[in-house]
């Protein structure tokens, strides 16, 4: 397992005094004996120390089984941040590690920034959406395209039902996951296991799709 990048303890206890209500992350693992999950743990247990108002659950598969069914959890390490609809498969490491910590904080404060209308469109959702965003460590564009579908399905976990689930993969971390994509090219995005963009995208676009993809009939 490679070694994880955070960024320096005092920025993340600077960034955590925006915390206002509490937060749970669940930290799903291969079994306890295994000690490729301790930097994973390392890592997570790490951030979630540095205020006291972030909870962190750790689940293996061999003590909690059904946690990883209730959650569909194929590939460990994976992070849940609880009733957010967001799901890491892999370590925000590196770049991401400052986008997972301000998705905390956007869960926290229960403030997305998403506008009015999109929130609306979000809560018209009548079928689930899974979005899921394929990246790398190294990528420099991807935290925005994670930022995105972060605040979407976060939106949606607070106003419009929670019909839409995101997940961030590390490509790096779990090739054979991601081995039909071109990694030359990331960040991927799928709506429902399809692609839909490659790179940033256009957020007014993104939105419908995902309204055509959530709808019962077509729009």
């Amino acid at each position: 397992m490679p070694p994880y990048r955070l960024p320096s303890l005092q920025q993340i206890k600077r960034e955590f005094q925006k915390l206002r209500n509490p937060i749970e992350i669940s930290l799903f693992l291969s079994p306890e004996e295994d000690p490729e999950s301790f930097p994973a743990y390392e890592f997570i247990n790490t951030i979630a120390n540095q205020d006291p108002k972030i909870k962190l659950n750790l689940i293996t598969k061999q003590a909690k089984p059904e946690l990883f069914n209730q959650y569909h959890i194929k590939e460990v390490p994976a992070i849940v941040i609880e009733d957010s609809g967001i799901v890491y498969t892999g370590v925000p490491s590196g770049s991401e590690a400052m986008m997972f910590i301000q998705t905390l904080i956007m869960k926290s404060t229960e403030n997305t920034g998403i506008g009015e209308v999109i929130s609306r469109v979000l809560a018209s959702l009548t079928k689930p959406v899974l979005l899921r965003t394929i990246i790398t460590s190294q990528c420099t564009i991807c935290p925005l395209a994670v930022k995105i579908g972060n605040m979407l399905a976060l939106e949606s976990a607070l106003t419009g039902g929670g019909l839409i689930k995101h997940e961030i993969i590390e490509a790096l971390e779990h090739p054979d996951y991601v081995a039909e994509y071109d990694l030359s090219a990331v960040p991927i995005i799928l709506i429902n296991n399809e692609i839909a963009f490659n790179g940033i995208p256009d957020v007014d676009e993104y939105v419908l799709k995902i309204a055509k993809a959530g709808k019962s009939v077509n729009l």
